[in-house]
């Protein structure tokens, strides 16, 4: 199941993703949108919910963990090295 030439390709996988990954890290969040802002709905019950999930903490610019979907894997060799060799990666789906 392991593929001995395909190692270089992997290398090369490991290293773009990497390299992409601290590029992202190193950027500037994105400028704030002057959109509207959704309006707060009243229930019933008089709660009022945050349909944008603010109160969850995910608020426009804000940088999630990347995940990485390694669709065409065989064996799961490449999805393996990157969660082992990648800081900062969110889930990886072989």
């Amino acid at each position: 199941f392991y593929n001995p030439p395909q190692v270089v390709n992997r290398d090369l996988s490991v290293l773009c993703l990497r390299t992409f990954l601290e590029l992202r890290a190193a950027a500037p969040p994105p400028p704030a949108r002057a959109a509207k802002r959704p309006r707060l709905e009243e229930d019933p019950a008089g709660k009022q919910e945050d349909p944008a999930g603010k109160e969850e903490g995910r608020e426009f610019g804000a940088k999630k963990k990347p995940a990485v979907l390694d669709a065409l894997s065989a064996s799961g060799l490449r999805a393996i090295r990157y969660v082992k060799e990648i800081p900062r990666l969110g889930d990886v789906v072989a």
